[in-house]
């Protein structure tokens, strides 16, 4: 059942589930049975507004809300939680998009957050590195994966900068 009708994203992954983000959290549908499902764990949600998803290579699904970045670990069935405790530049994560080396990028209202997994760690990015503000605006999470392919161009430049 839908916890809430203010739907924010949607997302239809690779098993045909339809992933509701919306103001309590998540919702999903399974497309194939015709009816919601539950997934297990995703009541830490129901407390955050859900503004952004996206389905990883390995079909995992990450959650950007108002309050961190989540993501269900399709295979253990659980979630993991990154924020700024974590390193993020803020817990409102807007956009989000994958890289050809499978990193994950997030747009925030204070920048833009590269997570290197294989590595773990977080990379942040601002007004230094080339950003023209620090806040990026909502209009603007459309096009995070042009702005990951500018930066990539960017990254390979000798004249990058790093913070």
């Amino acid at each position: 059942m839908m916890k809430n009708r203010w739907v924010n994203v949607l997302l239809c992954d690779s098993k045909d589930i339809i992933w509701i983000g919306h103001y309590k959290g998540i919702s999903c549908y399974d497309a194939r049975s015709d009816r919601f499902v539950e997934i297990e764990g995703d009541s830490i949600l129901n407390t955050r507004v859900c503004y952004s998803l996206l389905e990883d290579h390995n079909g995992n699904i990450w959650i950007g809300t108002n309050n961190g970045l989540y993501m269900w670990n399709r295979s253990s069935r659980s979630f993991m939680l990154y924020s700024t405790d974590d390193g993020l530049s803020n817990n409102v994560i807007c956009g989000l998009a994958e890289d050809k080396e499978g990193n994950i990028w997030c747009s925030t209202f204070k920048g833009i957050n590269q997570i290197k997994i294989a590595e773990s760690r977080i990379i942040n990015y601002y007004t230094g590195n080339g950003l023209i503000d620090k806040s990026i605006p909502v209009e603007c999470i459309f096009m995070i994966r042009k702005i990951i392919s500018i930066l990539e161009e960017v990254m390979e430049s000798p004249v990058f900068l790093r913070h």
